[in-house]
């Protein structure tokens, strides 16, 4: 059976916000360049470990029967939400992020996707959009320093990465303790 986990007080407002038809989304981004020599498997890898690591990013908001939302921590993130584009140069690529971030999240799938626009082999722009609901701006420095990290062990080819030992508490658990 799956857990239908209680929300977090600023997971409330964020829902609040994201349900309301007139207001803008406001996802987070976590966006950079990768130049040189760029591995897409080590990239994906690098983000499936990131996601086992984050409970958050493995989240999804589904309506109770009582009209309530809480969330649920998914065992696995969807390769469908890694996204490779091709983009014809910088300007492209970035009006692309700006459109990313513009867009609604269908939080009863995901709230974190992760794309890759690629200008070439060597060069390409990736970025993270995330609800607030699950990231906040203090946590995307975290994210990015893990992210890179995560890549550069994936890279190296290691089999069991390890960013700062494992996570003592994940939101979900700070959520129980709120309530």
């Amino acid at each position: 059976s799956t857990v239908i986990h209680p929300l977090l007080y600023a997971q409330e407002a964020a829902l609040k916000e994201h349900l309301n038809p007139f207001a803008e989304p406001n996802n987070l981004m976590l966006c950079g360049w990768l130049q040189g020599d760029i591995s897409l498997e080590a990239l994906q890898k690098a983000v499936e470990w990131l996601t086992e690591r984050q409970s958050a990013l493995r989240t999804t908001f589904e309506q109770r029967r009582d009209g309530s939302y809480g969330q649920l921590v998914q065992p696995d993130w969807s390769p469908d939400n890694f996204y490779l584009e091709d983009a014809e140069n910088e300007t492209e690529a970035y009006s692309r992020v700006h459109t990313l971030i513009g867009r609604h999240l269908n939080l009863e799938q995901s709230s974190f996707d992760f794309h890759v626009f690629r200008l070439s082999s060597d060069k390409m722009l990736i970025a993270a959009v995330l609800h607030p609901a699950i990231c906040d701006h203090w946590s995307l420095n975290i994210l990015r320093n893990e992210l890179a990290q995560l890549y550069a062990q994936a890279k190296d080819n290691v089999e069991n990465p390890d960013v700062t030992g494992a996570l003592p508490y994940q939101l979900v658990d700070v959520a129980h303790w709120q309530q």
